[in-house]
């Protein structure tokens, strides 16, 4: 009688035999390895110097912490106990969670150990990792980008519905919306990824952003088509566009792209000249680490030249609040303005939008999600009474191409909010306190080497406040600080909920420029961010 592959696996399963010594030897072997990773972190975290008068303590003692100040970081009303206990409960699983998480991306045991393997294997064997893609002749691409053009199917509706609602709440205050998509490399280069599909007219068109131009046919939005720009320009100049070993543009790319939309805003926007920008270009050689290239541990460099726009022949661009543009950005208006990104500064593509047109630039600009981040931000910065739409006669919205296939469309609302007393706790201007405070709530954290970007801020609610050591009148306080620097999750990015924390508070205005680009994360409660924040410093 024949015995199918299913019961005869059953069988040989069945009789498995292994003696009592070997199982045992196994499963304390397996035993030991699980308990590596968390016994050599302790072990690295207990022998760190000490600080002040504190000991130094693992990381995993600020589950205790969790515990204490769970409850105490629970709404005031009477919930009964044993709702209580399961909050509590929740929590504490979420600190554990975060915990197993931190541990897993940042931990000594896999900061030593991934590196040089990583290195290994994109150097020798040419293998990236789920984020970076290892091409030809050294390029690199970012995962995302190829998957936004080769993995997702034509659909831009929800794309189309957002742009057009926002174009429209603009047009309710009679200013004109431009959209700026800027292509990703992908577009430029399939032929080093082995694509024999180079596409019409030389380059790789994006069929969402095809389909979204003509869908905005006889709108009023006015479509300023980046990715043919850019061609003609690579086609002309042979140059590339975009950096090797990165997923921005060239500085000559973004010079050559501010200088056409400066043309582009002359035609399509009714512009006046109330106040004349007068300014010079002083041409200048970075040299860095591509952001792929670190998610991939590689230590590779390379150069691009960029214009630093100067006024006044000596003074760095700066934006203008009262300008009558407005920049909407990501990462590739920012990358050659921020300093923390290492391509330089004062040469994005809002400095040189103004040098080309002569004319003032006000910017908002956030280093990633560019179809939600920063329209968000705008919509928080009138939410607070803050009208920073007076004025303006266009809204330039600058944002990658791949936000059309995986970017967040979400509908947002424009509505102007009233300056109100703040009912948080916010330093005078000029002003900084020391404070403690516990953590209510906070945004998402990331993980290091898994985005392009090397820095990153989160955003606290703290309450049971204290200011220079005395509890304080306004006991709440919405707080932004580093949670990541250079790829390094800091003490304050590592903290849990339910945790007493000590920083440095600023008046978040007197600082925003400096860091308002970097990328964050927001808290998901929309009426904290009603609030004026404050930029904290850790301490110890």
């Amino acid at each position: 009688m024949s015995v199918d592959r299913e019961e005869l696996a059953k069988k040989e399963i069945g009789v498995t035999r292994i003696s009592n010594a070997w199982a045992r030897t196994i499963t304390v072997v397996c035993a030991l390895f699980l308990a590596l990773v968390p016994f050599s972190q302790c072990v690295v975290e207990l022998s760190e110097p000490v600080k002040g008068d504190m000991l130094p303590l693992p990381s995993v003692t600020g589950l205790l912490s969790n515990l204490r100040g769970l409850p105490e970081a629970e709404v005031e009303e009477d919930r009964g106990l044993f709702n209580r206990v399961i909050a509590v409960n929740d929590r504490l699983l979420a600190a554990i969670q975060t915990y197993e998480k931190d541990l897993e991306n940042s931990s000594v045991f896999r900061t030593s150990i991934l590196p040089p393997v990583q290195r290994f294997f994109a150097r020798t064997l040419r293998k990236g990792n789920e984020k970076a893609v290892v091409a030809r002749d050294g390029w690199l691409f970012y995962e995302r980008d190829i998957r936004a053009l080769a993995g997702m199917p034509p659909v831009i509706a929800p794309a189309t519905a957002a742009i057009l609602d926002f174009a429209d709440r603009l047009a309710e205050r009679g200013i004109v919306l431009v959209l700026c998509p800027v292509p990703v490399k992908p577009m430029f280069h399939p032929d080093l990824l082995g694509s024999s599909l180079p596409g019409e007219g030389g380059y790789l068109r994006d069929p969402l952003f095809e389909q979204l131009k003509r869908d905005l046919e006889g709108s009023t939005v006015r479509v300023f088509d980046a990715p043919e720009l850019l061609y003609r320009f690579a086609s002309s100049s042979q140059e590339p566009v975009f950096l090797k070993t990165d997923t921005h543009w060239t500085g000559n790319a973004v010079q050559y792209a501010g200088a056409e939309l400066a043309r582009f805003l002359e035609n399509e926007a009714e512009l006046t000249l109330r106040s004349p920008v007068t300014s010079s270009g002083i041409s200048q050689t970075v040299t860095n680490t591509g952001d792929i290239a670190r998610m991939l541990s590689l230590e590779d460099t390379e150069q691009t030249v960029i214009r630093r726009v100067l006024v006044q022949e000596q003074d760095i661009w700066q934006v203008d609040r009262q300008a009558e543009i407005l920049l909407l950005g990501d990462s590739f208006t920012t990358i050659y303005s921020d300093s923390s990104m290492g391509w330089g500064d004062s040469a994005g593509l809002a400095e040189q939008l103004s040098h080309e047109s002569g004319r003032p630039v006000d910017r908002i600009a956030l280093n990633d999600n560019g179809a939600y981040a920063s329209r968000q931000a705008l919509q928080h910065e009138l939410s607070r009474g803050r009208d920073v739409l007076a004025g303006k006669k266009v809204v330039v919205w600058e944002f990658a191409l791949r936000e059309l296939a995986l970017g967040d469309w979400k509908v947002l609302p424009l509505e102007a909010g009233i300056a109100t007393s703040a009912g948080f706790f916010v330093p005078e201007s000029g002003s900084t306190v020391t404070a403690s405070g516990l953590i209510r709530s906070m945004s998402a954290r990331p993980t290091p080497r898994s985005t392009p970007y090397k820095d990153h801020i989160m955003a606290f609610h703290l309450v049971d406040l204290e200011i220079d050591g005395e509890v304080a009148e306004r006991s709440e306080a919405l707080v932004y600080a580093y949670s990541m620097i250079d790829y390094e999750l800091t003490q304050v990015g590592r903290a849990m909920i339910g945790q007493r924390i000590n920083v440095q508070l600023y008046n978040w205005y007197d600082v925003e420029d400096r860091y308002f680009s970097i990328n964050r994360s927001e808290l998901s409660d929309d009426t904290l961010l009603l609030e004026d924040p404050c930029w904290g410093e850790e301490l110890p």
